[in-house]
């Protein structure tokens, strides 16, 4: 295996396909220094055939060679850039935040993940169901997909669980170092009584009490060291209040021993000697109970960094067990391209099967052919037989990629224009919801006057975090390519700007795609300019037809305007998907959703008839 590298591709010279972390798609290198040519895992397999006999000839030094792996491209690069698509800083956050009593953000990211594997997973099981393959391939990953659900699943049952217990005791780390506060207060006068007490015993009785009476001493010098009471949420902190206590209980327990014994015999100053003692048992009472809230705390966050490092071990394949969420990574792309295959098989069953024969077979170097003629044919044959009835082109599904800032509701949108009901899209309120992108199918009328419908597949891709850095822009623009959709929609919820500007032309100019500009939560929008001109919150109770009708031409003005104020020139198309309570009862509270939905259609039926005439 190569660890030294002259030059990087971002695709297989072969193939041109994209290098990835699953088994096909892992980068080899023709071995010569000189040379250093990059294939994918797969080319190299088929041409070396199931036998791995067939010489491979490289593209580049036209020698006959035995490519390699390279570890330093595929872990420094290429898992890195699969690392920060799929989340796994936010993930390794989580682990060394240490503040575990914050539950919400284990429990979102353990929910969200699972639920982006179920999602893609139910996809994958609908395309596999039409397919029906005879391949172990399938049974074996359909188990290990099953076991990392359950394991998933069981992470967050067991979080789930702690969670309730600790919110019956409704305790916090910050709550006991309040009240431990009040108690060091408190304790000085206490403890000085007491000690006051141990000295006038010790001159009745000095031979039974000197030694005891000085530790008694020492302990108190310790004691009233000054101590830092940390609010952290975490293991350390309360240690820290859990020594002092343990040490200050010990002091009120051992001067309660040496003077209760004595002060039943006195005569005088009982009422006083007897005040002392209640009081430091009142205290040493209060200190007993925190303690027991500190340790129930503690424990609670021991099973809670157990329960966090049981997640991460499920989240990390056996192969790459030092790269976190590698194995959450593969399953999730094992899943895209299955699926992509699978579509393939559905759409284009003689193509696949030509591609399977050939990944099986064993070429001598006398024997070989050209199969691109072979591969035409079956091309034409797979297309024939789809246009054979009037509406077999509709049966190939048009992709809309759904694409935007975090959490402007891409997932949101597409639940409406889908009418899309998933496991995943309940997870739409959290702030970064999506890692790559997700694929849900769904089905539009062709027309009002006809019962056919287009099945419609929307991409839902992750929410763009950083414009200013190079890295993130050319992973987001990597991520359109793989999406490979017949139209975009560049979804926000704010003035246009140079980073929306720089996604159109990348998808009109080099992927050659058709745009649309969305602006979301257009309610929202609504809301503050009515506020503005009305002076008071919307009713939809109240008729201000003319107040309305003014900030609804007022919000078409306003998001017409780009960050340059310029005036766009593309329609802009306004909705809102997760609409306000007070507005949704409103007329026109979907603002363009179907105009939305029936642009879409319009788009894709444009698309299937070039797609005939072709």
């Amino acid at each position: 295996m190569h660890s030294y590298s002259f030059k990087i591709h971002p695709v297989c010279v072969m193939c041109l396909n994209p290098f990835g972390v699953i088994d096909d798609q892992l980068l080899y290198e023709c071995p010569r220094r000189a040379c250093g040519e990059q294939y994918c895992n797969s080319c190299v397999q088929v041409i070396r055939g199931p036998s791995s006999k067939c010489s491979f000839k490289c593209l580049s030094c036209k020698e006959n060679v035995v490519p390699e792996r390279n570890l330093l491209i595929e872990e420094q690069l290429i898992w890195k850039s699969f690392c920060k698509l799929y989340g796994v800083e936010n993930f390794c956050y989580l682990k060394s935040d240490g503040e575990f009593l914050s539950r919400k953000p284990i429990l979102d990211d353990i929910q969200s993940r699972r639920a982006h594997i179920l999602s893609q997973y139910d996809t994958f099981m609908q395309k596999l169901s039409k397919t029906q393959p005879n391949n172990q391939f399938y049974d074996q990953f359909n188990e290990d997909v099953d076991q990392l659900l359950n394991e998933l699943t069981k992470s967050a049952n067991g979080l789930m669980s702690i969670n309730e217990k600790m919110n019956e005791r409704n305790i916090t780390v910050d709550d006991c170092s309040k009240q431990y506060k009040k108690v060091l207060r408190a304790f000085d006068t206490v403890y000085n009584n007491l000690v006051e007490v141990i000295r006038r015993l010790h001159n009745e009785n000095d031979s039974i009490l000197i030694n005891t009476s000085d530790s008694c001493i020492q302990y108190v010098q310790i004691a009233n060291e000054p101590i830092h009471l940390s609010s952290s949420q975490s293991i350390p902190a309360i240690d820290k209040i859990l020594e002092d206590v343990k040490l200050r209980k010990q002091l009120l327990i051992q001067s309660l021993e040496l003077i209760e014994p004595y002060s039943a015999s006195r005569t005088e100053n009982t009422s006083s000697l007897q005040s002392d003692i209640n009081r430091a048992k009142q205290l040493l009472t209060t200190i007993q109970e925190m303690e027991g809230d500190l340790m129930f705390l503690r424990r609670s966050l021991e099973a809670i960094k157990i329960s966090l490092d049981d997640y991460d071990n499920y989240l990390r394949d056996e192969k790459y067990k030092h790269i976190p969420c590698s194995k959450f990574i593969s399953t999730l792309e094992i899943l895209r391209v299955q699926i992509e295959l699978l579509e393939m098989k559905a759409n284009f069953p003689k193509v696949a099967d030509l591609m399977a024969q050939w990944q099986n077979m064993d070429y001598a170097p006398d024997t070989f052919k050209p199969k691109v003629f072979e591969l035409f044919k079956a091309i034409k044959d797979d297309l024939t037989q789809g246009l054979i009835h009037q509406n077999g082109i509709y049966s190939i599904p048009y992709r809309v990629g759904v694409i935007g800032d975090t959490s402007v509701g891409k997932s949101s949108l597409i639940k409406n224009l889908g009418s899309i009901q998933s496991a995943f899209l309940t997870m739409v309120s959290l702030d970064r919801s999506t890692f790559s992108y997700l694929q849900f199918d769904s089905s539009m009328p062709i027309c009002s006057h006809m019962d056919q419908t287009l099945p419609i597949t929307f991409i839902d891709a992750e929410g763009a975090t950083d414009a200013n850095d190079t890295e993130s822009i050319g992973n987001y623009r990597e991520l359109m390519i793989r999406a490979d959709c017949d139209l975009y929609l560049i979804v926000f919820d704010r003035p246009f700007n140079e980073q929306h500007q720089q996604w159109k032309n990348f998808i009109e100019r080099d992927l050659r795609r058709k745009c649309l500009l969305v602006w979301n939560k257009a309610d929202e929008l609504f809301l503050k300019l009515f506020k503005e001109q009305a002076r008071r919150s919307y009713n939809i109770n109240t008729k201000e037809y003319l107040i309305v009708k003014d900030v609804r031409n007022r919000i078409r003005r306003y998001t017409s305007i780009a960050y340059n104020r310029d005036e766009l020139i593309d329609e802009m198309y306004l909705t809102a998907a997760d609409c306000e309570e007070s507005l949704r009862q409103a007329d026109f509270a979907e603002f363009d959703l179907e105009k939305l939905k029936k642009k879409n259609t319009k788009d894709s039926r444009g698309r299937l008839t070039s797609r005939t005439d072709a």
